[in-house]
């Protein structure tokens, strides 16, 4: 589809194997960072005369290239804004990726809005227990409800607790042993890291 759009408005069009990425030293983890770092390393062959970009700059930028809140990692912490289905599965192939201490308990807060079933099913697997909170900055309207969802949780057989309190399920997380993981929106990751010292996305 998207190559017949393309040709029909006159655009080029180019496959690229994300294999290319593994080829670079990246700052940003994940393996899914690997196909982004791809793309960006081809268009930025790609720009023209005065926006070129030498190959040694572009494998600098890629080296040290930051991005708060995806799969960040800080001390026991893991911080990820993962907010649907497909940024979960792209957090869990991270997780497996990642020589994290286990147990690795997870502090979710989802929107309403959003898939929650199907993202906490995704994630259940990779990590060892659900701290079920809210976010403080989430919108009224938008916020999940605890009864409902730790109900559902422990129904589908996830081993979940909830606690309306955010900051008593961070110190909860903080106080346990192994990895704490905070996901599940950007309010819960900006929430959480703006509470915890030496997490502030900008450091």
């Amino acid at each position: 589809v998207l190559e017949a759009e393309a040709r029909a408005r006159g655009a080029g069009f180019e496959r690229m194997d994300p294999a290319l990425g593994a080829g670079y030293a990246l700052g940003l983890a994940g393996p899914h960072q690997a196909a982004n770092a791809a793309l960006a390393a081809r268009l930025a062959e790609r720009l023209p005369p005065p926006f070129s970009v030498d190959e040694a700059a572009v494998r600098a930028g890629l080296r040290a290239a930051r991005l708060p809140g995806r799969f960040d990692r800080r001390g026991k912490w893991v911080f990820d804004v993962a907010h649907n289905p497909d940024g979960i599965r792209a957090l869990v192939t991270a997780l497996d990726a990642a020589p994290l201490p286990r147990p690795i308990l997870a502090v979710v807060s989802i929107l309403r809005d959003k898939a929650w079933r199907e993202m906490l099913e995704l994630l259940a697997p990779a990590v060892d227990a659900f701290m079920l909170t809210c976010a403080p900055s989430a919108p009224a309207e938008r916020a999940w409800s605890l009864e409902e969802v730790e109900g559902w949780a422990r129904g589908a057989g996830l081993k979940a607790v909830a606690d309306s309190s955010f900051d008593h399920a961070l110190l909860a997380a903080r106080q346990a042993e192994g990895t704490a993981l905070v996901t599940g929106s950007f309010h819960t990751v900006g929430d959480a890291m703006s509470r915890l010292p030496g997490a502030s996305p900008v450091d």
